[in-house]
């Protein structure tokens, strides 16, 4: 399963609406685009969608099939909340992340 499908499995699982995973945003389609694949799920939605799922990272991420750029980003979501005070990698990181981002387009 990819990160959408498998938004959609723990979701159901649980009997959770579309509509209540991501409250705070105004376009309540966010969500939907995320599980359908047809929008790139941002850190910070990532977590607040796994809080409200009540599901740890690991546990999220070991049910989830990763290509080569999701696996990039399973890593620097690992790293970011492991080093939080480490700002020049992150942006290095970053950086290397978006220049890959480029040249896969």
């Amino acid at each position: 399963m990819n990160i959408g499908d498998t938004l959609r499995f723990i979701r159901t699982k649980k009997n959770i609406k579309q509509k209540e995973m991501l409250p705070n945003h105004q376009d309540s389609s966010t969500y939907s685009r995320i599980e359908n694949n047809q929008r790139i799920i941002k850190l910070n939605d990532l977590e607040v969608i796994l809080n409200q799922l009540d599901v740890q990272a690991e546990e999220f991420f070991t049910l989830t099939s990763l290509d080569d750029q999701q696996e990039v980003f399973n890593n620097l979501y690992y790293y970011c909340g492991n080093h939080l005070n480490n700002q020049s990698t992150k942006k290095e990181t970053l950086r290397n992340l978006l220049s890959n981002r480029k040249q896969s387009t």
